[in-house]
């Protein structure tokens, strides 16, 4: 039998075949392994390091925003929100936590801005948000609040902050009092809490910013340091306050250490000097100061213009010349024993403008400058005749009445200064 050479050729040829795509195949799914391994790799190790960034203790977050160049409360505030989209400012009565707010939106240029001041304007749930928006929530937490009330603005914030930061592109800066955060520091230990502004710490040049913002608010300058004409700007700390005001006959109140804002102590001096009573140096006062202050207005003598004052604090601090509360007007009449106050002529309004007490809004109401004083104001009123409670609004009653004791008991780095006005 013949056997022909060209079949065995055939077969080894075969043969090579299979064995070279036998290769190709094992090398091509050997590499898309190696590149599974390599991805797996990569994603278990950028997951890790962000559990790990989440993970991090507040404390080290809080260094972390310190090492910024800025040391401004605005810089470290812009700094903070581009970090977490979610920023806490806080400090007591008067620190300046609602004009860094207000700076903070003027530089919010490519969002919309919502302010929420009451609990009833938060947005509801099924409210689809188009576009970025920012939240300024101010002065939600107040003062007498209970904890549950306290939990409960907390919830909404919770809320707010899962659907506008963490599920879309928006951002929050909420303002809180010191007391507040202090007295209720265990429902504020997530860790986006503690991206934290606190304004009681303030460097030299926030305080000089929020000094001057409010001295020209109320027509005030620094005297000069080269001539006693004007006289010259002093700055003292608290062991030359107190050697002075112990060798002075000034009204001052120096032993107690409890202080309020620079734009409370502002307002303060203005009234002082409305009074005709200009102390020579000047400090963030305590609070029981501000309060005797205000007891003299009310209980000393009360006239037209006192009565205006009064209808501000308990008309939900707000005065409009054309919507009257005609009962409660009536009230204070018969309680004072005042006869001629039928209508509020313009120029005692434009008085108590002059003195920088109210201001005139757009839509022609009248309202108080300083938030410090409408509080204490309505607080007197309502020790001296309890019967006008019954005209103010319950929430702003709850929100707007202070106790003297909340505030810190030691607050350091208390500055001394005298002003000079212009002309």
């Amino acid at each position: 039998m013949t056997k022909y050479p060209f079949s065995s050729t055939q077969s080894l040829n075969n043969g090579s075949a299979s064995v070279s795509i036998g290769v190709v195949l094992g090398l091509i799914f050997g590499i898309l392994g190696l590149l599974l391994v390599i991805f797996s790799f990569i994603f278990y190790y950028r997951r890790k390091k962000k559990s790990k960034s989440e993970s991090r203790d507040p404390e080290e977050r809080i260094a972390m925003l310190e090492i910024s160049d800025n040391k401004t409360a605005l810089g470290r505030s812009c700094r903070a929100l581009r970090t977490e989209r979610f920023v806490v400012i806080i400090g007591i009565q008067g620190a300046g936590k609602t004009y860094l707010a207000e700076r903070l939106c003027e530089k919010c240029n490519d969002c919309e801005k919502v302010w929420i001041r009451q609990l009833n304007q938060f947005p509801e749930e099924e409210v689809d948000q188009k576009g970025r928006i920012s939240y300024f929530l101010d002065d939600l937490f107040y003062e007498l609040q209970s904890e549950e009330k306290v939990k409960r603005v907390k919830m909404e914030i919770d809320t707010l902050y899962e659907r506008t930061v963490v599920k879309g592109n928006g951002q929050i800066i909420l303002t809180i009092t010191s007391l507040i955060w202090q007295r209720h520091a265990s429902l504020f230990h997530e860790r986006n809490y503690h991206n934290l502004i606190d304004l009681d710490q303030l460097c030299s040049e926030d305080r000089e910013d929020i000094l001057n913002f409010h001295m020209n608010l109320n027509n005030i300058v620094l005297g000069s340091k080269k001539s006693d004409d004007p006289p010259y700007s002093v700055v003292m700390k608290h062991k030359d306050y107190d050697r002075f005001s112990k060798d002075s006959n000034q009204d001052f109140d120096s032993h107690v250490k409890r202080g309020i804002g620079i734009a409370s102590s502002i307002a303060l001096f203005c009234q002082y000097r409305n009074r005709n009573f200009i102390p020579e140096h000047f400090s963030r006062s305590p609070l029981p100061w501000l309060h005797n202050n205000w007891t003299d207005v009310i209980n000393v003598n009360w006239t037209s213009t006192t009565v205006i004052l009064a209808l501000m604090a308990i008309q939900n601090e707000e005065l409009n010349k054309n919507r009257i509360d005609q009962m409660c007007l009536t009230k204070i009449k018969e309680m004072e024993n005042i006869q001629n106050v039928e209508s509020f002529p313009s120029e005692e309004l434009e008085e108590l403008e002059k003195k920088r007490l109210i201001e005139k809004t757009y839509d022609d109401r009248y309202r108080f400058r300083i938030s410090t004083d409408k509080k204490v104001l309505l607080r007197i009123i309502l020790q001296k005749h309890p019967e006008l409670e019954e005209f103010c609004d319950p929430e702003m009653l709850r929100r707007r009445v202070y106790c003297p004791e909340s505030l810190p008991g030691d607050f350091r780095g208390d500055y001394v200064k005298s002003f000079v006005f212009k002309k």
